[in-house]
């Protein structure tokens, strides 16, 4: 009896137990070529995201653009590649044309974009751009930090490489429900 108390305490412990991850700076691995390790967890300890982080704003009469990025800790990706955690920016976008709503994810949608660049280089981080209007459309979205952090600059592209389409289908639609290839200077609220 004194065996099997012993034994299954030893399992309790052994179960409820877990491996620590281990935490890295975004500098120390992403400037640093740091080796690959497992569930390995990429946090922003410098505090690298904040100066992205918030709501921003380009208006041009009744047209505007409206930007929130906002961080996530500790985001797990799964792929073929990679198991590890790591600190993300996501972004949620209101653009508005003529003083006609074209999409509002800052509210109820998904994220409209997401940090693909791992930390700011010279003050830019790119991003993914899903489209909330054309399904399966996405793109490129750079943001550079202006004037002492004080605006950003947005700019969209469609995605690099070629764009193949199959007998009988439509061309590749090279438009986003927003503009693309255009400079928006947008304001910290």
């Amino acid at each position: 009896m004194k065996n099997t108390i012993i034994i299954s305490f030893i399992l309790l412990v052994a179960l409820s137990s877990k491996a620590q991850s281990p935490v890295i700076s975004l500098t120390e691995y992403y400037t640093n070529n740091f080796p690959y390790s497992e569930n390995i967890y990429i946090k922003d300890i410098e505090g690298l995201f904040n100066p992205f982080i918030g709501t921003w704003k380009w208006q041009d009469g009744n047209t505007s653009l409206t930007v929130l990025f906002f961080k996530t800790e500790m985001v797990y990706q799964n792929d073929s590649k990679v198991k590890r955690y790591r600190d993300k920016l996501y972004g949620k976008i209101r653009y508005v044309k003529n003083g006609r709503e074209v999409f509002n994810t800052l509210i109820n949608g998904g994220n409209t974009l997401e940090n693909r660049s791992g930390m700011p280089k010279n003050n830019v981080m790119y991003f993914s751009f899903k489209d909330p209007v054309k399904a399966g459309k996405y793109g490129e979205v750079y943001i550079t930090l202006l004037d002492n952090n004080t605006k950003i600059k947005f700019y969209l592209v469609n995605n690099e490489g070629p764009k193949f389409t199959f007998p009988g289908e439509p061309p590749f639609d090279w438009e986003f429900s927003m503009p693309r290839r255009t400079e928006f200077i947008l304001n910290k609220l």
